[in-house]
C-alpha cells in the first residue's frame, strides 16, 4: 500500500513539474510577442509604403490620376502613421477624416532619404497631395508638405499638373485655378495660373513660386 502511494505522489509530482514549465514557455512567447509588436509599432513601415506605392514618374496631370488603380490606405494605418502629423509648409495638420480616403501614390529612393506621397479623396470633390521626406540614417519623417490639390465643387476648380526632374527631387508645379462666377445676362471666367519649383531636400522643402498669370473671360448668355 505504501509503494502504491508512493507511486502517485511521484506521478503528482511529474505533472505539476510539467504544467510549470508548460506555463513558462507560454509566458516567454508570450512576452515575445508583445515585443514584437512593439517593435513594429516604434518603427516607421517605409518598406511598406513602397511596396504599395508607384515608383516616382517625371509627369503627372493629377485630374488623369485613376485612384481605383492605386492602394487604398487601411484606416488604422493612416491613424497611426500620418493622423495629427503637422504640415511643415502650412499651418495645417493631417486629420482622419471617416468620410475620406486615402491612399498611397508614388515613391523615390535615395540614399539619404526616401520621398513618398499619399493622396486624400476628400468628400468636397479635391484629391489633396501630400508629400513627405523621410530621413534613411534615422528612420523617420522629417518634413511632411501639402503639395497638391486637384478637383471641382461648386463653381470653382484646380488643375495640377506635376513636372518632376529625373531624379525625382525637384518638382515643376503648374496649378491653374477656375473660378465661374455669374450674373444677369452671363458669367465672368476668372483663370489663376502659377508655376512653383519644389526641391526635397533632407533640412527642408524649398518652394519657390516663379510664375503667375490671371485672366478673366466674360461669358454672355444667349438670350
Amino acid at each position: 500500500m505504501l509503494n502504491v502511494s508512493n507511486h502517485i505522489m511521484r506521478i503528482v509530482i511529474i505533472l505539476v513539474f510539467i504544467i510549470f514549465i508548460s506555463y513558462s514557455c507560454s509566458s516567454d512567447r508570450s512576452q515575445n510577442t508583445n515585443a514584437i509588436a512593439s517593435s513594429d509599432v516604434d518603427t516607421f513601415p517605409i518598406d511598406f509604403i513602397k511596396q504599395n506605392s508607384i515608383e516616382r514618374r517625371m509627369h503627372y496631370n493629377m485630374d488623369s490620376v485613376h485612384l481605383n488603380k492605386l492602394v487604398l490606405i487601411d484606416s488604422v494605418f493612416f491613424k497611426k502613421c500620418f493622423a495629427n502629423r503637422k504640415l511643415d509648409n502650412s499651418d495645417f495638420t493631417i486629420v482622419f477624416d471617416p468620410f475620406s480616403r486615402y491612399y498611397f501614390f508614388d515613391f523615390k529612393e535615395f540614399e539619404t532619404k526616401i520621398l513618398f506621397s499619399i493622396i486624400h479623396n476628400d468628400e468636397v470633390g479635391y484629391d489633396n497631395l501630400y508629400h513627405f521626406v523621410f530621413d534613411n540614417k534615422n528612420r523617420k519623417i522629417i518634413q511632411s508638405d501639402f503639395i497638391s490639390s486637384n478637383g471641382g465643387d461648386g463653381g470653382q476648380s484646380n488643375l495640377d499638373i506635376l513636372d518632376f526632374n529625373q531624379s525625382g527631387d525637384l518638382l515643376k508645379l503648374t496649378s491653374v485655378f477656375i473660378e465661374d462666377i455669374d450674373f444677369d445676362k452671363g458669367y465672368t471666367r476668372h483663370y489663376d495660373s502659377t508655376v512653383s519649383n519644389i526641391e526635397f531636400g533632407l533640412d527642408n522643402t524649398k518652394i519657390i513660386k516663379v510664375d503667375s498669370v490671371t485672366r478673366v473671360d466674360t461669358i454672355w448668355s444667349r438670350k
